[in-house]
């Protein structure tokens, strides 16, 4: 790959178009929030929190246009975890029995918990939006296609948290699993923020070579989107030790890249908390089998 071209990839986006679309979405959102609290409890503005996370917020996204933009809603109110803890509890039960009863015991369960949000918040959307626009519940969340209509994809993952926690752990509620999840998303940003100061800016120029090329083979069908997703990259990318990310010449600094992930032992490599397994990020999806086959890809289309 040409030197000038790989400069392009590593370059920052403008942030314009992606500002304007979040202020639009959030709009949107904060309308429709302001409908449900009316008859939904655990809305009220003093217990929620609405704000962006991940590539959007650390500008390591590589589409100006067409990104999906992820959104945390964040409740603080014991009740409502409460509620969701019961809820998970009655799942498990009703999957060892598969009973009439326990389905109703599920439906009552479901009332004033995350999912009953999730489901409602998801029907008050659909108010919001031309025709042209779609709309799933998935694992993660709601995801909104709202490309033609904003510019970009929207993702709200839904969430409770203690405000008196000071690690803010956020509890990410499953909409398809009843379930939830911890993560700690302010060590996430703050980690790559940091790693990036210390390196000059070339980590995040290597995160953003390295989904260019993602993208180059998903369009060119050499791999499936689903092989390792952004969360993955930048947590590969985050292993990379400082020394090899240092130095003005990117090319060189992307040879080190390539090959350290090459060749590093994945059971060494960690989370963003440097200590415990890679996998446990939540957000990735990833597992060695994967990394194999995509710095294997991403080497040939670089280097070839």
């Amino acid at each position: 790959m040409e030197k000038k071209l790989l400069l392009n990839l590593a370059k920052e986006p403008d942030t314009k178009a992606i500002k304007k679309a979040y202020a639009d979405f959030i709009d949107i959102l904060s309308s429709a929030l302001d409908d449900l609290n009316q008859r939904l409890k655990y809305l009220s503005p003093e217990k929620t929190k609405i704000f962006p996370i991940g590539e959007s917020t650390t500008n390591t996204f590589i589409d100006e246009i067409g990104t999906e933009i992820d959104v945390m809603l964040a409740i603080n109110d014991p009740q409502l975890e409460l509620a969701n803890n019961a809820l998970k509890d009655a799942n498990k039960q009703i999957k060892r029995k598969n009973s009439r009863k326990n389905k109703e015991l599920i439906a009552i369960k479901t009332n004033n918990t995350s999912q009953e949000i999730t489901m409602e918040l998801f029907k008050e959307l659909i108010n919001y939006f031309s025709p042209t626009t779609r709309l799933i519940v998935t694992k993660d969340g709601i995801k909104i296609f709202a490309l033609q209509e904003l510019g970009f994809n929207f993702l709200i993952r839904l969430s409770t948290f203690d405000k008196n926690d000071e690690e803010f752990i956020f509890k990410i509620w499953n909409p398809i699993a009843y379930t939830t999840q911890e993560i700690n998303l302010f060590e996430y940003t703050e980690k790559l923020e940091e790693k990036n100061l210390i390196t000059k800016d070339n980590l995040f120029k290597i995160i953003r070579i390295f989904k260019s090329l993602r993208k180059s083979l998903i369009l060119n069908r050499q791999m499936s989107p689903n092989l390792l997703n952004k969360y993955a990259i930048e947590l590969l990318c985050y292993n990379i030790p400082n020394e090899l990310l240092e130095g003005s010449d990117i090319f060189v600094v992307l040879a080190k890249s390539i090959n350290y992930l090459n060749n590093v032992p994945y059971n060494t490599l960690t989370n963003f908390d440097d200590k415990s397994s890679i996998d446990t990020f939540i957000f990735s999806i990833i597992n060695p089998v994967r990394v194999i086959s995509f710095i294997d890809k991403i080497k040939k289309l670089a280097f070839n």
